[in-house]
């Protein structure tokens, strides 16, 4: 075999391996629509969740989806092995998703109570301080957390 031949054929047996090494590892978020957190998919923002994640990984050489789904279904398919991230989870769904949690947070939310000004509630976030309330509403497949 010249010299050439050997050459041509290193080539071809390493191509495979150097295209690979040079694709973009994949990093796929999904999350419901929480704006300002997540909002919806190719909005302009996408939600600061979305963004600051989309940053730091792109500036990695991660190529970076972002899917808007159900939160039970996002939550599945990061235990699935479908997704990567479930951005805007709180920290009490972690452990029993089978999730890993950041050191860091990157964003606190509040669960806030709104009544009309005329409304005698004094709400102590004591769940039975709403049972002077007629209708509570609340987000399916959500939690609230005390």
């Amino acid at each position: 075999m010249t010299s050439r031949s050997i050459r041509f054929l290193a080539l071809v047996l390493a191509a495979p391996f150097a295209a690979q090494a040079e694709a973009p590892k994949e990093l796929k978020l999904v999350a419901d629509v929480y704006c300002p957190y997540n909002c919806a998919a190719g909005a302009k923002p996408e939600g600061f969740l979305v963004d600051l994640t989309r940053e730091v990984f792109e500036a990695k050489g991660f190529k970076v989806s972002y899917q808007v789904v159900p939160w039970t279904r996002a939550l599945k398919m990061v235990r699935e092995g479908q997704a990567d991230i479930a951005l805007g989870s709180p920290p009490e769904e972690a452990e029993p998703n089978g999730l890993i949690k950041g050191r860091e947070p990157v964003g606190y939310a509040t669960d806030c109570l709104y009544v009309r000004a005329e409304n005698p509630l004094k709400y102590n976030n004591r769940a039975d301080d709403l049972n002077s309330l007629n209708k509570v509403g609340t987000v399916v497949d959500y939690q609230y957390y005390e």
